[in-house]
């Protein structure tokens, strides 16, 4: 993904009990995508978390 100006975008991950969201916010805080959202995994061991994550990373647009 190929990013058009130079400023600095993050990715938030909120990882909770029954959902683990994602959204990119830009220098100031604000929203640059949707929130997305999958079950957070059951049992919640790292590596099906972080693959999660992962999976919701790469369906974000303005990273």
């Amino acid at each position: 993904m190929t990013q058009q100006d130079r400023s600095t975008r993050t990715l938030a991950v909120d990882i909770g009990g029954s959902g683990i969201k994602v959204m990119v916010l830009d220098n100031e805080g604000e929203p640059q995508t949707e929130r997305s959202r999958l079950e957070t995994p059951q049992p919640p061991k790292p590596e099906p978390v972080l693959e999660a994550i992962a999976s919701l990373a790469s369906g974000t647009r303005g990273i």
